[in-house]
This record gives structure tokens, sequence and C-alpha cells, in this order.
């Protein structure tokens, strides 16, 4: 009967076990690996293939990246077989996938390129077939690692792994991922923890710890473009959010330091500035703001001539504003071409037209 023969496979796969389980080429790990493949392709009346599963960890975790690639994928395959009919198997099944992804990324960075081609393949298959799961699923996942982070603050390789797959998942809004950045920052600030760090903040309203880890990042780089491009989006934050024009500047001037040809920075300076009529009672000189304005246009799209585009809609959009000629007859300190300082906290010399 097709039992009696299958037993007897399986049983021929013992036996060479008990007699060449410790030869160096094929050893226990890798006849495991061939008899959990022949058990899934001939078993019959057995849905979940658990012996199989079995089988598939000890040998992958006998071979590591040494293992066959068709079985890597199969273990992730199985596991996801009866993470499907048993859902408490979610976090095995993560573990599964992720054990699995760690050794296809060490075969594609190998020296050994012959097998390159599969694994690449098969790694992207196993990310979709992943992603698809259900078990990707940003609060399955916050389940399954929430109670493991308080125990692993300092483990920089658990936090390391769970912000790398957070990522990959695409759930890093989550609040596991805010608190592994946060804690993987405290055992090895970089440059990089610290942006990311500022832009979770910022997503959760927290526009003070926002500041300060862009901030921080400033300081732990020594590259000066991404020094500009923190404190020209600590500038942003100022004048969106917490509405304050002098501080957005200061930061925006400061980014100009780190980088003059920061546009942006210019246009975000003007843009305030036209903002600002509320500096003056005399409806006349509060037009004068335009002109310092439409100064800081002009100079973005010279240093910068990517923002020309920006810079020119700006220029065209405020001067229609800037004092008439009938304006200026009753202001004679108005007079064109002369030179008038913008009062209020703007305190910047302009040339009158």
């Amino acid at each position: 009967s097709y039992k009696k023969v299958f037993d007897k496979l399986m049983g021929m796969y013992d036996q060479r076990i008990k007699y060449f389980g410790n030869d160096e080429r094929y050893p226990t790990a890798w006849i495991l690996g061939v008899k959990a493949m022949d058990y899934i392709a001939k078993v019959k009346g057995d849905e979940l293939k658990k012996p199989a599963y079995e089988w598939l960890q000890q040998s992958v975790d006998g071979l590591g990246e040494r293992s066959e690639i068709p079985v890597l994928v199969q273990l992730v395959y199985s596991s996801l077989n009866i993470y499907k009919a048993e859902p408490a198997h979610a976090e095995k099944f993560i573990a599964d996938y992720l054990k699995v992804n760690a050794l296809l990324e060490k075969i594609i960075a190998g020296e050994d390129t012959k097998n390159l081609e599969l694994a690449t393949q098969s790694k992207q298959t196993l990310e979709t077939l992943f992603a698809q799961s259900g078990a990707a699923d940003c609060q399955t996942l916050d389940k399954i690692y929430k109670p493991k982070m308080a125990q692993n603050l300092t483990n920089q390789e658990f936090l390391n792994s769970v912000i790398g797959f957070y990522r990959r998942v695409r759930c890093n809004e989550s609040e596991v991922y805010f608190d592994a950045s946060v804690a993987l920052h405290k055992i090895a600030p970089s440059a990089e923890s610290a942006a990311g760090n500022g832009a979770m903040s910022y997503k959760k309203g927290d526009f003070a710890k926002a500041i300060a880890f862009y901030d921080e990042a400033t300081r732990l780089t020594d590259d000066k473009s991404l020094k500009a491009d923190y404190q020209y989006t600590i500038a942003q934050i100022y004048y969106k959010d917490l509405n304050n024009y002098p501080r957005s500047r200061e930061y925006a001037r400061n980014s100009l330091e780190f980088n003059p040809n920061n546009g942006s920075a210019y246009i975000l300076i003007g843009i305030m500035y036209a903002k600002s009529r509320g500096i003056y009672d005399d409806p006349v000189l509060a037009k004068t703001i335009y002109w310092v304005a439409v100064d800081k246009f002009i100079k973005a799209k010279q240093v910068d001539p990517s923002v020309t585009k920006d810079a020119n809609e700006l220029i065209n959009t405020y001067t229609p504003h800037f004092p008439s000629k009938e304006d200026i007859f009753f202001q004679p300190e108005l007079k064109a071409g002369s030179s008038f300082t913008v009062g209020g906290w703007i305190q910047e010399t302009t040339i009158c037209r």
C-alpha cells in the first residue's frame, strides 16, 4: 500500500541518519531537510505536516547559511501553513521568516555567487509572502514585541532587529518602533537615529522633543549639508506648528550658515516677513514688509536655481502690494532709492522702490 511505501521511505532516511549522520558533507541536518521535503511532497492526510516542520527547523538550525535554498523557503511556507490554521503560531512564524531572511541576506552577501540569483529571487518571494500573510499587521506585531521591550531596552542587537523589521513591514509609526528607536539612540546615538526620533516625535505632536532631537542630530553629524537640513527642519516647525517667527528665522539663518545655497531658507524667511503686516499700525509703513520679503525671494533664486519657480511666483504675488507712488508722497522717508529699516521683529534694511 501507499502508506507502507511511504513509511519505508521515511525509514530509509532514519537509517541514513543512524549510520551516516556524521558525514561532513551531508550530515544529519542535511538529511533531515531532504526528509522533510519528501514528507511534504508525498504524505497523505496530514494538512499541517508538523513533523516536516520540525525537521526543517532542525535542518536550518544545523546548517545555517549552508542550508539548501529550497529548504529555507519551505521552512517559511510550512510555518505559514501552521499559522493559518493556528493563529497562536504568529510569533513563531515571524521568527521563522526573520531567521530565513537573515540567512538569505548572508548568502546574497557571500563570496560564492553560485546561488546568488536563486537567493535573491527567494528573498523577494518570501518578503511578498510575509507582507500578505496577515502576521505583518502592526497591531499583531505590537502584541508580540511590546512585552519584550521592557527586558531589552539595553539590548542593541534586539533593538536593531525590531527597528529593521518594523521598517521593513512599514509599521514605523508604531509605539514599539518609537520606543525601540529612542532606546537604541540612548545606547548608540547617531545623527540618523536622532533625526529619526525627531521625525517620530513630530508625528506624535511633541514639537519640543522633535526640536531637541534635530538639534542633537545637527551636533552628531559632520556633514554640513545634513546640518543645514536639520536646522531648516527646526525652522519649519517653529513657523508651521509653533507660529514663532523670530525663532524660525534664527534656525533658518543657522541653516544658511551651514549651506549658504539653501534657497528654501531664504523663501521661508521671506514668507514670514510677508505675513508680518501687524508690526505697524500705519497702513503705508505696513506695506514696507513686502520690500524685505521680496529681497529674500530674489536672494533665494540667486543662490539656489532649484527654487526659481517658487521664488518667481512669490515675487509676482507680493510685488503688487509695495507702497504706491501716492503712499510714498505722504511718507517722504520712503522716497524711491533711499534705504529704510523695517522695524518690529524684522529689523532689516532695504531699498525703497
